[in-house]
């Protein structure tokens, strides 16, 4: 089964705050994870700057999940 974005992004997000303690992402930055035994690669650093520009339009879940792994909204 075919992964969407968001929950690839929200996996890419999480297992960078594991290893690095915090989401201050570089915005060119691109995570690689794995789902289904295939290998993605997740624009994080461009996913995370949209979801602070769209915050106001953002899914609450969404923004929840993000706030969760510490995401610094300014």
């Amino acid at each position: 089964m075919r992964a969407d974005r968001w929950t690839l992004t929200l996996a890419a997000a999480a297992a960078f705050r594991e290893r690095e303690g915090h989401l201050t992402v570089p915005r060119k930055y691109v995570e690689t994870v794995e789902h289904d035994g295939e290998a993605h690669q997740v624009k994080l650093g461009v996913a995370l700057a949209n979801a602070r520009q769209r915050r106001a339009t953002f899914p609450p879940d969404r923004l929840d999940a993000l706030t969760a792994l510490d995401m610094r909204w300014t």
